[in-house]
């Protein structure tokens, strides 16, 4: 009976095939586009829209959609049975009260996936940091293991042909499920993963206890969940949920030696070892190596699979992305934007690149979180030798407070640096990319090693640095 029903998910994945023409508000977003994706390569018929056509909005059209520039009611065809938007598109926008005229249904994004997972034995992957590479990692080694799952993350895997969706033939379902307004919560997964829990996204949970809440309410409706040992707020969770809990962290790890441009280390998981040589760094990339051999071996994977599949993962976009070579310093590009990210990544390019010069080019995401976290933000940037912070990425469709500024947080650390540590460094304010960049130029020294950091526009800016690479 199971193998009947496995069957038929295959031939009816995903429930979506009741639709013939979804439309996406937002089509451009690093999750949304991955659903679409998913529903083309399904034979649905897709259109959609957004402010700017970005590369993944290029990607759909290549597949087939048609993706307006702009968002008008007109963008609606007669034939649109759904509309799927993006948590950012508020309820005013021109589509969505068109749709709300004619009667067509309407989901978010991440409502949406959730009744995608429905359809598969579904690994949701959540937590404030390394969901994105613990997702990216958990695909990996299952494709390397022969299981051909479906995988939706929210970064781009470079050897995946979607980048950003990878459509495989089981009912395997591994994906990436955002925390930021408990939108996991709409995932009810046979195997939930929670990498860590941390105070952020303070403009929609009131305290790191709500999130707590939230992330138990996961545990919860998770058959298993795999929870981060070494993370306090984990702990919590996985003593206030009912259901069966798995706690991992650096008590498994040991053996750990960096090589060049390698760290080594060996996992011990009760009686079976695995040996784990990865090309990514930092200790927080063994924690997600480390969760995703967990959730590989609860689905049977060989541990000599796990450990050559992870050898083979090169990283994923926009996670310490090695993008060239400008002016004589090696380039990173990365997505942190928040505190404890932060510095995490610059202690692994301090392990990764010793004795080199460490220039951070950081865009601040959202003013509320600036805001929420400043005293921690102004402590994150300690492993840099020079710092640059472009005025604070405004975010659509949130709560801002533009009371604050990239300014404050530079006149803070300059003070913290001269009364606290007795140092003194460069602390520079940009109003802009651009300014940005035309500080960096003056700053930049062969050998240093450049990290341009943030989850907002400063990616283009590293495109355009990369471009200049070549």
């Amino acid at each position: 009976m199971q193998d009947i029903c496995a069957i038929l998910r295959l031939l009816y994945n995903t429930n979506t095939m009741q639709y013939r023409n979804i439309h996406l508000i937002g089509a451009g977003g690093i999750g949304l586009s991955a659903l679409g994706k998913l529903f083309l390569l399904q034979g649905v018929s897709v259109s959609g829209s957004d402010m700017v056509k970005n590369d993944e909005g290029k990607a759909l059209e290549s597949l087939g959609a048609t993706i307006h520039l702009g968002h008008m009611a007109s963008n609606i065809s007669d034939e649109v049975d759904l509309i799927v938007y993006s948590t950012a598109v508020p309820e005013d926008n021109p589509e969505r009260v068109e749709a709300k005229k004619r009667g067509v249904e309407q989901v978010s994004y991440p409502e949406m996936l959730g009744r995608v997972a429905k359809e598969y034995k579904t690994i949701a992957v959540t937590g404030t940091h390394g969901k994105s590479t613990t997702t990216a990692m958990i695909g990996h080694i299952l494709v390397e293991a022969g299981l051909d799952p479906t995988v939706i993350v929210g970064s781009k895997m470079p050897n995946w042909e979607h980048g950003n969706l990878r459509k495989g033939q089981s009912n395997i379902l591994v994906v990436e499920a955002c925390e930021h307004m408990a939108n996991m919560l709409h995932i009810h997964p046979d195997i939930g993963v929670i990498t860590n829990v941390e105070a952020d996204h303070l403009d929609f949970y009131k305290d790191v206890d709500a999130i707590i809440s939230a992330m138990t309410k996961f545990a919860d409706q998770s058959e298993l969940t795999i929870l981060n040992a070494d993370d306090i707020h984990s702990k919590t969770t996985a003593s206030n949920t009912m259901t069966k809990t798995q706690l991992v962290g650096s008590e498994y790890i040991s053996s750990r030696s960096l090589g060049s441009g390698v760290q080594s280390a060996q996992f011990d998981l009760e009686g079976t070892t695995i040996s784990v040589e990865l090309s990514v760094p930092g200790q927080f990339n063994l924690q997600n190596a480390l969760v995703a051999s967990v959730v590989a071996l609860e689905l049977g994977v060989d541990p000599n699979e796990i450990s050559q599949a992870l050898k083979s993962f090169d990283g994923i976009w926009r996670r310490f992305e090695r993008i060239g070579v400008w002016n004589g310093a090696d380039i990173i590009n990365d997505y942190a934007h928040h505190p404890t990210a932060i510095q995490a990544t610059l202690e692994a390019a301090r392990e990764f690149f010793p004795n080199r010069r460490i220039v951070l080019c950081f865009e601040p995401h959202q003013h509320s979180r600036t805001k929420e976290l400043f005293d921690e933000f102004v402590s994150s940037f300690d492993n840099a030798d020079v710092v640059i912070l472009p005025e604070i990425y405004r975010v659509s469709g949130r709560t801002e407070d533009e009371t604050i500024s990239s300014k404050d947080l530079v006149k803070a650390i300059e003070a913290r640096d001269h009364s606290d540590r007795n140092i003194d460094r460069v602390i520079k304010y940009a109003e802009d990319l651009d300014s940005a960049k035309l500080q960096l130029m003056s700053f930049i020294k062969p050998q240093d090693v450049l990290i341009l950091m943030g989850a907002g526009t400063i990616d283009s800016l590293a495109r355009s640095i990369e471009l200049e690479t070549l």
